[in-house]
């Protein structure tokens, strides 16, 4: 009797449902797929990306792929104390991947295409004599440019800071030399030929000038190494960098009251032994001189080779 009751209640709520009788429930309609046709760049970037391996270099094993580097440099920062040189500037890199090519005319006229760095192989250049333990990758995720006939551009924003050694010899109007070393990571010279964009790989035009230190001279050169473990040349890129120390306040701050010490000193010699004055004169040399040198051990790094020629005069004159 249960089992007949049960079968009567399912087949009079199937006969509800089907007559369309409003049961109190409502039904959630899908809504259907949106309609849109493929543009010429989805089919070029199917095209290309299909079977494509962003871990093989886009050549034959045979063929070196020509990598050229640049950089424009927007501003520096020294960190003294730390003896650190730190460039912040936009990286340009260029190189030919043979497996980004397509004739234009066969997707609607498209002579550039823009790609995600995760997408495609890229070099992997880096500073080798990088002051950053973290990580030896400098660079953001920025998109690359690829060309129609195969070249691929790359324009990241990127940060180095390396280990300069400073000569404080002639500080507070002291020129330093910081040099950064780029190369491959993991390729050698028959791999990777990396080498400068043009005529004027690091740009200055975009620099904007330090409060304390600019720019004097940036230069490059190209040192192919030979190592003893390995019978391939492995080259890399210098960039040198001449900065120079620009700040007024020192000669207010610094030089003025040097001067004053060093006259200070003459006059003492110059006055009779039996003066009183000489007591004064040499008790206020004293006093400025200390008070000189306890501003010389915040100002200056202990890191720098030399002692600066102020300093060593000043310990002179109290001497």
């Amino acid at each position: 009797m249960l089992e007949l009751s049960r079968c009567i209640l399912v087949t009079i709520s199937a006969c509800i449902y089907l007559s369309g009788v409003d049961t109190g429930f409502t039904t959630t309609k899908i809504s259907p797929r949106p309609i849109w046709n493929s543009t010429d760049t989805d089919k070029l970037r199917k095209d290309l990306l299909l079977n494509y391996d962003k871990f093989a270099r886009p050549a034959q094993h045979f063929n070196a792929t020509a990598v050229r580097f640049g950089l424009a440099v927007l501003h520096v920062d020294v960190n003294e104390f730390k003896s650190t040189f730190t460039v912040y500037s936009i990286l340009r890199l260029a190189w030919t991947d043979e497996k980004l090519k397509w004739n234009s005319s066969e997707y609607g006229g498209i002579k550039q295409l823009h790609l995600a760095e995760h997408e495609i192989w890229q070099p992997d250049i880096s500073l080798f004599n990088s002051a950053s333990t973290i990580s030896v990758n400098h660079y953001t995720n920025t998109h690359f440019v690829a060309y129609s006939y195969g070249e691929v551009s790359w324009s990241p924003p990127a940060q180095f800071t390396v280990l300069c050694n400073f000569d404080l010899r002639y500080w507070p109007f002291d020129t330093q030399q910081c040099h950064l070393h780029f190369l491959s990571w993991t390729y050698s010279g028959d791999q990777i030929d990396i080498d400068f964009i043009d005529s004027k790989p690091i740009s200055l035009d975009l620099l904007i000038n330090h409060t304390e230190w600019t720019i004097v001279e940036a230069t490059q050169k190209k040192i192919s190494k030979d190592y003893p473990c390995c019978d391939i040349a492995y080259p890399y890129l210098v960039v040198n960098f001449t900065i120079a120390r620009s700040s007024p306040s020192y000669k207010a701050i610094i030089v003025t009251p040097t001067f004053v010490i060093i006259a200070l000193t003459l006059v003492n010699f110059w006055l009779p032994p039996q003066a009183g004055e000489k007591i004064i004169i040499n008790g206020s040399t004293a006093l400025m001189i200390c008070l000189f040198m306890l501003y010389f051990t915040q100002k200056l790094p202990a890191m720098g080779t030399h002692t600066p020629l102020i300093v060593d005069s000043d310990a002179s004159s109290d001497s």
